[in-house]
């Protein structure tokens, strides 16, 4: 007996819901072990607008097995489909073989013919929003919830604008050119995400574990990272591993050796899911690859779909995922000026990666000077001035540096900038 089958009578006979055979378009060819069970309950219903009682369908159907269905119904239905395009498939292919074995014309104009049949059928969720509770309960739940719907980012006034890391349906992307600072600010985010008491993964394509797990070692000590890369002594890092040794914090870290100098999509889900994670950081996006499809597509094409799939993730585990991506410099025809800012259109490769991606921040990095551009923010407002920070990236020590007109009003920070003025404009 066909379990989906067999699944669907029952969830119908328990819910008495028609809806579920209009709803999803089911029709009797969907069926073949149970189809004589399904056509008396679609006689039924059309004699009296009802599905029957379980007494009754049993009394028709004796031997027809009643059970308690724990599967969600498009599940069901989606199994259902997938078996009644088989035997078609089945059937259609198996008439063509044998025309093909006389005439190969004839066999094709079969084929040709009956190709349509073979159009997959889907089943869509929907929900009729204006009678169902779920946007303004979300809504409800991230006011009095924020801190279980959000991941803060250490970066406070950049914090402010995003509104943190979305717990699901985000990827966040840092965008800067080589040697900026990429690696250094996703290793302050994934230290600070880990110092709140999240479950945090990092996958680092181009450093070892142990180099990168250094980064975030030095952002929390501010010991000198050049110092711990290069094997000079130093005080307190044994203080500071017997300290993590005994803590509750979790930082699982992957390099490429770990999967097998291949990260696939596959290998990536598998990672959020062994591990359970609370937010995923990625250094290097550019070489996370698709599972099958290579052959012929694009670098735009792949980095699109691999983004698309990030997201996807992100969805399923209700987790951020962020990222850093490889700008370019722009095009021809610009200033000096124009064509150093990095922005949605820096993204190197793939303009579908600004289109999926639900927040965007360009970095560029002059003279102990970081500067980050909100080019995307998909919940909130994207068109504000850069925000600058001064940084030591050897000891990841950092500070905000206020925007002028922000602080216009406060006469002691007015004075204080008015003096540097200056000397930030020489900067940039």
């Amino acid at each position: 007996m066909s379990i989906a089958e067999a699944q669907l009578i029952n969830r119908l006979l328990d819910t008495k819901d028609f809806d579920i055979i209009s709803d999803f378009g089911i029709q009797d060819e969907d069926f073949s072990v149970c189809k004589e069970q399904y056509d008396f309950i679609i006689g039924f219903h059309k004699k009296y607008k009802s599905i029957p009682d379980k007494e009754t369908f049993v009394a028709r159907f004796p031997d027809f097995e009643l059970f308690k269905v724990e599967e969600p119904t498009r599940a069901i239905v989606d199994e259902l489909f997938e078996n009644s395009l088989f035997r078609r498939g089945v059937k259609i292919f198996n008439t063509a073989s044998k025309l093909f074995e006389v005439n190969a014309v004839d066999g094709a104009n079969y084929l040709i013919s009956h190709i349509n049949e073979l159009q997959p059928k889907y089943t869509i969720n929907s929900i009729d929003m204006m009678h169902d509770m779920g946007a303004y309960n979300e809504w409800k739940d991230k006011v009095d919830n924020p801190e279980s719907n959000y991941i803060e980012i250490p970066f406070k006034e950049l914090n402010d604008i995003l509104h943190g890391f979305e717990k699901g349906s985000e990827l966040a992307l840092f965008l800067a050119k080589s040697s900026t600072g990429k690696s250094q600010v996703l290793s302050i985010c994934a230290e600070h995400a880990s110092k709140l008491g999240h479950r945090v993964g990092v996958i680092s394509p181009e450093m070892s574990r142990n180099q990168l797990f250094m980064r975030v070692v030095t952002s929390r000590t501010h010991i000198s990272n050049s110092a711990l890369q290069n094997g000079n002594p130093v005080a307190g890092f044994k203080e500071f591993m017997d300290k993590m040794n005994s803590s509750n914090e979790h930082l699982f870290i992957s390099d490429i050796t770990d999967f097998d100098n291949l990260i696939t999509l596959s290998k990536v889900r598998n990672f959020i899911k062994s591990n359970e994670l609370d937010i995923l950081f990625i250094d290097g996006i550019k070489y996370i690859r698709p599972d099958s499809k290579l052959k012929g597509m694009t670098e735009t094409q792949i980095q699109g779909e691999v983004c698309t799939e990030l997201l996807g993730m992100s969805n399923e585990f209700k987790i951020p995922v962020v990222g850093v991506v490889q700008a370019r410099r722009r095009g021809n025809g610009q200033s000096k000026e124009e064509s150093d800012i990095i922005d949605s259109e820096s993204v190197f490769e793939s303009y579908m990666i600004t289109q999926v991606c639900t927040k965007m921040v360009g970095l560029q990095k002059r003279d102990g000077i970081l500067q980050m551009n909100i080019s995307k923010n998909r919940n909130g407002v994207s068109d504000v001035k850069p925000l600058l920070y001064q940084i030591d990236f050897d000891t990841l020590r950092y500070s905000y540096i206020p925007n002028l007109e922000d602080i216009k009003n406060d006469k002691e920070a007015s004075e204080i900038a008015e003096e540097a003025k200056d000397d930030f404009m020489e900067v940039f």
